[in-house]
């Protein structure tokens, strides 16, 4: 059968980060990966830990006009974040957002008309590697609206150095289109990330390293949360022109009244509307600290997650569902990528046929 561009597109993201989560997505978006991994194009490492290309797989991408590069073997905190880096770009792609970007934006007029990911890997191969050392965030997602610096924070106990990273990012974003914010994305459900954050205990001052909850002060930029198992909705809203303030035009309607406020997006009657779908923690606390009656809006699947972020202080909860804050933001259906097939640039498909060969599972 010919090979879809979803099927090249997670091919490709698994060659060049060369190690992939074992675990795939349900649902659709676990699709492509498990059409690969039966037809040969990927294998289970030994320990089954994670996924890698085989030969079979490398000969689909290479008919694709794409390089594959020799397979270099990782242990540890490398073989770690190759992982997570994966697990970041499958996600992203699978919003259809371009996960491949070579480059920043060169210059503060540059319009961002679509979402790019820009792994950091990508840029450590460039000449600013060395600027890069030791930070922690796998990429930057450039959008009109910011630009996120993206950190996987599944693993609870890894240590952030809050203060070089940012120094670093935003050295890497002086050309960038839109200021910079935090975004850290996890395998976890965002019910026990927000578990996580009220249980952390406070960071001790200074430049040492810290949990990325305990970070969550030290960054001067707003940070949000977000789960990779179940967020696509929250992310797709969240990278939506101007989201906040028609969502709190549709839920306010005639009451609605602007505030200049950073910290809160509208005031009506019966007191001020915060939208916190982006789960920004370092807003939420503000606005908790200031405003009375502070009413909340957040998705309906977030109203556990920020019933927790509250711990019993004095807020009204509103939720709007996904399907209405898509018909109110105008966010169209995502077309099944699944269905349509690759093509190369000569407009010839690609066709894929099952591997049982031992040459052809040999990792590349």
């Amino acid at each position: 059968m010919l090979v879809s561009k979803a099927e090249i597109t997670a091919l490709k993201i698994i060659a060049l980060y060369m190690d992939a989560p074992a675990k795939i997505p349900a649902g659709e978006r676990g699709f492509a990966l498990r059409e690969i991994l039966e037809r040969g194009y990927l294998k289970y490492n030994c320990e089954r830990t994670c996924l890698r290309l085989t030969e079979a797989g490398a000969e689909i991408l290479r008919r694709a006009d794409v390089h594959v590069k020799e397979y270099v073997p990782q242990s540890g905190r490398a073989l770690e974040r190759r992982i997570q880096g994966s697990q970041v770009a499958l996600f992203l792609s699978s919003l259809g957002i371009d996960v491949f970007a070579a480059k920043k934006p060169t210059a503060v007029s540059e319009p961002v008309c679509s979402p790019k990911y820009l792994a950091s890997a990508e840029l450590r191969r460039q000449k600013s590697a060395n600027v890069l050392g030791m930070s922690k965030f796998l990429g930057l997602l450039y959008t009109n609206g910011a630009t996120y610096v993206v950190y996987n924070v599944s693993d609870t106990a890894e240590k952030l150095y809050p203060a070089n990273d940012e120094d670093v990012f935003k050295r890497e974003l002086i050309s960038a289109n839109a200021p910079a914010k935090i975004l850290y994305v996890s395998e976890r459900s965002l019910l026990e990330m927000a578990q996580t954050v009220v249980e952390s205990a406070p960071a001790e001052n200074g430049k040492q390293g810290c949990t990325f909850t305990q970070a969550i002060r030290r960054f001067n930029a707003p940070v949000s949360l977000l789960s990779l198992r179940e967020s696509s909705d929250q992310l797709r809203i969240m990278l939506t022109d101007d989201y906040k303030e028609k969502l709190a035009r549709f839920m306010l309607n005639v009451s609605y009244s602007a505030v200049t406020a950073a910290f809160i997006d509208a005031k009506f009657k019966a007191g001020y509307l915060l939208v916190a779908i982006d789960f920004d923690v370092k807003r939420l606390e503000q606005a908790l600290a200031v405003i009375k009656n502070l009413h909340v809006l957040v998705l309906a699947e977030q109203v556990a997650a920020l019933k927790l972020l509250l711990r019993d202080r004095q807020a009204q909860i509103c939720t709007i569902t996904a399907q209405e804050a898509f018909e109110v933001l105008g966010i169209p259906v995502l077309e099944n990528a699944n269905l349509e097939q690759f093509r190369t640039q000569e407009g010839v498909g690609i066709i894929a046929r099952k591997c049982t060969n031992s040459k052809t599972q040999k990792h590349v």
